[in-house]
């Protein structure tokens, strides 16, 4: 009885161990394609530093502008 106990037991380990190790590599296969995705979808460097050199052009006019206002004020 021990003997069929210890094997019933040693059966459901090693299910429960395949059973590990499947869940185990789906979950690194889903991580895979999901850093796949982010690294497809993710803005490259060279945009990144595109759309800050237009912001801060866009910035400096309106900085201008308001510095061109406040002048305007100060003279009149």
């Amino acid at each position: 009885m021990i003997w069929r106990n210890r094997h019933d037991f040693e059966d459901d380990v090693s299910q429960l161990r395949e059973n590990m190790d499947a869940a185990f590599a789906n979950t690194r296969e889903s991580l895979s394609a999901y850093k796949l995705e982010v690294a497809k979808s993710y803005a490259s460097i060279a945009y990144m530093k595109d759309v800050e050199r237009r912001l801060t052009g866009h910035l400096v006019r309106i900085e201008n502008k308001l510095d061109q206002t406040g002048r305007r004020k100060s003279d009149g």
